[in-house]
């Protein structure tokens, strides 16, 4: 065969035909799925699943999660264009623990053989789960009884079987004449029912036990630079997970020149003031498409039903001045 420019070299004139119908190619087919790589026993695994669609008009296609041939959860999605593309969840309770090995699957309601679906190789995609019966072990340091605290105090002791809490409330309030408690390092090797505690973890060694540290509120007098320094190994080198919650008299602009202050993701001004005052008198969240989709903030079973519920959220009335973002 020769090419263009020898054609062209010579001066014979080259004519292109096109030929094949002008209707896309009819198929369904799976362009990602996202699942996380662990679960709990007993916890909703969700699995996210992005298709598209040519050719399908005014058909509509079945999305299952199956495991061993035995279907788990499906959703039935209505085409209404000839070029398709949308995103569905199935979620699934999984109750034994061990390495699952689910499958999502479409499948076309339709037309037989090449009308139906011309590419079944792009159906099937295969995801391993590990699912686990061990708890997250969870830390939470408040330094005053706000309202965050009794929330998340809640939430792991009482609601959430995923998790076993160690709580300290380093400034409870206390009535004058009250006797001063016992000190109780918190450890996560207290019983599950022990949640309470009146001191910080004993050591080094009672620090990395925790899976996940949340910081509130707490007064740079309670946290030592022996503290930071243990917290900061706790994730640059456990590979632990830190939360800190911001807060009007301590967090985060009393912990700036830190190891605290070199862990978070934005950059806030130094300030010893109490900061009641938020940069606006008020603010909605908004979500990102990926935040739309992510487990974390999901608060409905659908996307659209998600979108709805955080729309009804009223408007925030702090939130701390940040420099910038790292």
């Amino acid at each position: 065969l020769q090419s263009v420019s020898e054609y062209a070299a010579e001066q014979i004139p080259v004519s292109a035909l096109v030929i094949g119908s002008r209707r896309p190619p009819v198929d369904a087919r799976i362009q990602e799925v996202d699942a996380p790589e662990t679960v709990l026993v007993d916890d909703s695994l969700v699995v996210s699943v992005r298709l598209s669609a040519t050719g399908m008009r005014g058909r509509s296609i079945v999305v299952k999660l199956l495991e061993e041939g035995l279907t788990l959860g499906q959703r039935t999605i209505e085409i209404p264009d000839d070029e398709f593309v949308t995103a569905v969840e199935l979620t699934h309770v999984p109750t034994e623990d061990g390495i699952r090995n689910y499958q999502v699957q479409l499948e076309p309601v339709g037309a037989d053989g090449t009308e139906r679906d011309a590419f079944e190789s792009n159906d099937v995609r295969q995801i391993k789960v590990a699912v686990s019966d061990e708890r997250t072990e969870i830390l939470l340091i408040e330094g005053r009884p706000r309202w965050e605290y009794g929330y998340l105090r809640a939430l792991f002791a009482g609601r959430d079987n995923a998790v076993e809490l160690q709580a300290l409330l380093l400034e409870p309030e206390r009535i004058a004449s009250g006797d001063s408690r016992p000190p109780v390092p918190a450890s996560a090797t207290r019983d599950a029912h022990q949640v309470e505690a009146t001191a910080l973890p004993a050591d080094e060694a009672e620090w990395m036990k925790f899976d996940l540290i949340i910081l509130g509120d707490v007064s740079r007098e309670h946290l030592t630079d022996t503290h930071l320094a243990i917290l900061d190994r706790f994730v640059s080198e456990r590979g632990g997970a830190l939360v800190v919650i911001a807060g009007s008299r301590h967090m985060p602009h009393r912990y700036q020149e830190t190891p605290l202050a070199n862990m978070l993701p934005i950059n806030v001004a130094p300030s010893q003031s109490i900061l009641y005052e938020s940069p606006e008198p008020s603010f909605r969240w908004s979500l990102t498409g990926i935040g739309e989709r992510h487990a974390i903030t999901r608060q409905a079973e659908t996307i659209e039903a998600s979108r709805m519920a955080w729309d009804r959220v009223p408007e925030m009335q702090w939130r701390h001045p940040v420099v910038d973002v790292k």
